[in-house]
């Protein structure tokens, strides 16, 4: 059900963003370019709608689903049409059919079957309860949270849901929907229209020979490819920032409007998905200006930054607004030394922000200008999973991609530019390699364009072998390397990516051998604890979580938690009064009823509490708390403050 609810929540973007397109004159070249762009477009209105939905307490399923049916029901004529189209003109290629050279078409053949088996594992992980750490703090966990109220409100103990939440809103109308997995379907969508969009983009600026090796190097590299299904927002993020780049271009080749305006919303919508990509309004502007100085006329000037400007604030400014509101400052959690906002609408401070930067810095291996020379060999070779290496793997292919930048060209120089800005951002700021998504796309372009260029035969028509009936090139061993060489570095990369997707194991689920319970519990070890906590507390509980990652989107009872430092609560208790007494008084003050934690982290040798805290939080809890239940090292007690 919920994957048949995916397809037509597309086809619903498709439809609206057709309709905006048209409503802006867009000029498009094929049906391929109208369904990938209009279906974006769609994307961002979805979101924009969803979002006034919140903030006028119209979050009702029955709301949702009004907005989901009125343009399908208008447009079903239009939608039966497209189809129809596409039906015709794909029997019209079969017929003509003019077959590729061998040695293409085997290269071709064998992408294709790399992204059918990528795109069937990332369905399967799709189709399986979501289990990824950001899903549950707060891709999913806010949007339940709205849901749940009927509007957008104010959670203070989630630091994260004061960032702009463009995806988020589109999860939201995902859950409003259907059941959980429909979020990651759609999520997995966007990652679909963004690798067709790579591979239509270099068909046009290159040519078809190593089209298809564009998909596969990015959908293979390890790290993008666990996430592309995990109702993330770094591939949604990098598919806003490439298409504004092709909106981009076009505008420039047409001159039309329509591409102007939706470079506008494309750029705006991927900072309202992530604020780590705002370097990219930086990127526009001058891009802007580059076209009316490449010109030698700045008519019109002032009146594209206008619209920019309003595309900007119109997808921001609702988020920005809300954090004014519940805290007082609109930038929260940042600028809070200059602008405030540390008081009871966010459980967050100055202290923490520092702390958070301090941590971002140690994540990657250095921010030297060495360090950066050294980038290709380390994000290679040293990259690790769940650790301060970068968090993540990027496999071996761009690596053995290197040499070809010998064939990059002068006109290549704008994807360059735009590839090194985005890396460089991201090497100062946040070493995560789930964050080089946007960089990697023009970098993917780059280096697959150049080794086009370098694998081009000298001569238009290839030499016969009558022995093999194989067409080679002037040179044979070189024409038949590289090919080989990209085809083991794909099937290491495919290793790197099946090894989490196996140990997830979403085909258990889906043939019936484990049922959700189960899933849950071998992918989250906190997972029975949660479930502990969700039957056998009262409904009007308040569970105060201690080092138990925060995952709100499993709880259903009301909780206290800290976002990134997560003894920050009980350690402020414990310092400000350790007593039985004066911890009892505190946690009356905040209502909680209820005390979750890992006992690793509280009491083991990493702990963040001094000993002398620990023997006031175990006396305490001998003398005024019951313990509920214990699970895998996870305890809940139950206070008994009266």
């Amino acid at each position: 059900m919920d994957l048949a609810l995916a397809v037509l929540i597309l086809a619903w973007c498709f439809l609206t963003g057709e309709t905006l397109c048209r409503a802006c004159r867009t000029p498009f070249s094929s049906r391929a370019e109208s369904f990938l762009v209009s279906s974006l477009a769609g994307v961002v209105v979805l979101s924009y709608l969803t979002t006034l939905a919140g903030f006028l307490g119209a979050l009702q399923p029955e709301a949702m689903w009004g907005i989901f049916l009125a343009p399908l029901i208008l447009r079903v004529r239009r939608l039966a049409g497209w189809i129809r189209s596409v039906a015709v003109r794909i029997r019209q290629t079969r017929a003509a059919g003019t077959p590729l050279p061998p040695v293409d078409d085997e290269l071709a053949r064998f992408n294709l079957g790399v992204l059918a088996l990528l795109g069937l594992m990332a369905l399967a992980q799709a189709l399986a309860p979501p289990t990824a750490t950001d899903t549950l703090v707060y891709h999913l966990a806010i949007p339940k949270a709205y849901l749940e109220a009927g509007r957008i409100v104010n959670l203070p103990n989630n630091m994260f849901s004061f960032f702009p939440l463009h995806m988020e809103m589109v999860y939201l109308f995902s859950l409003a929907l259907g059941g959980e997995t429909l979020p990651q379907l759609v999520g997995l969508g966007i990652t679909f229209l963004l690798l067709g969009g790579l591979t239509l983009y270099f068909r046009r600026r290159f040519a078809h020979r190593y089209s298809l090796l564009v998909p596969v190097l990015y959908f293979s590299t390890p790290t993008f490819f666990k996430y592309s299904s995990a109702a993330y927002v770094d591939l949604p993020v990098a598919a806003f920032i490439f298409f504004s780049w092709y909106a981009w271009e076009r505008w420039r080749e047409s001159r039309a409007v329509g591409w102007f305006f939706l470079l506008s919303i494309f750029s705006a919508a991927a900072v309202a998905t992530k604020l780590t990509t705002a370097i990219v309004l930086s990127l526009v502007a001058f891009g802007i200006l580059w076209d009316s100085r490449d010109r030698g006329t700045h008519e019109g000037l002032l009146m594209r930054c206008v619209l920019f400007a309003l595309a900007v604030t119109l997808l921001l400014f609702p988020w920005f607004g809300k954090n004014f509101y519940f805290t007082g400052n609109p930038f929260a959690p940042f600028f809070m030394d200059v602008l405030g906002g540390d008081g009871e609408g966010i459980n967050w401070d100055t202290a923490r922000s520092a702390s958070q930067g301090q941590y971002y810095q140690i994540i990657g291996m250095g921010h030297g200008w060495l360090d950066f020379l050294l980038l290709p060999v380390n994000l290679t070779f040293f990259s690790e999973p769940s650790s301060t290496r970068f968090d993540g793997q990027i496999g071996v292919l761009y690596f053995l991609l290197i040499p070809a930048i010998l064939g990059v060209r002068k006109k290549d120089l704008p994807l360059i530019g735009v590839s090194g800005v985005l890396l460089v951002f991201w090497f100062l700021y946040f070493q995560f390699i789930r964050m080089l998504a946007p960089a990697f796309v023009f970098l993917t372009l780059v280096l697959v364009g150049g080794l086009e260029r370098l694998t081009r035969p000298r001569t238009s028509q290839p030499e016969t072998v009558p022995s093999s009936g194989r067409l080679v090139f002037q040179k044979p061993g070189f024409g038949y390397l590289v090919p080989a060489s990209l085809a083991m570095g794909v099937l290491f990369n495919l290793g790197l990516a099946a090894g989490p997707w196996l140990q997830s194991n979403p085909a258990a689920f889906l043939m019936g051998r484990e049922n959700r319970e189960d899933y849950m519990a071998h992918n989250i070890p906190a997972w029975p604890i949660y479930q502990s906590a969700n039957r056998l507390t009262p409904p009007g509980a308040v569970i105060l979580m201690v080092y138990m990652r925060n995952f709100g989107y499993l709880m259903e009872r009301k909780f206290i938690s800290d976002s990134l430092f997560e003894a920050h609560t009980l350690q402020h208790i414990l310092k400000t009064d350790p007593s039985p007494e004066g911890i009892a008084r505190q946690l009356k003050t905040l209502q909680a009823t209820h005390l979750m934690f890992d006992k690793d982290y509280v009491f083991g040798p990493g702990s963040a509490f001094t000993p002398p805290e620990q023997t006031a939080l175990i006396s305490f809890l001998t003398e005024s708390a019951e313990r509920v239940d214990r699970k895998n090292g996870f305890y809940l007690y139950r206070f008994m403050l009266d």
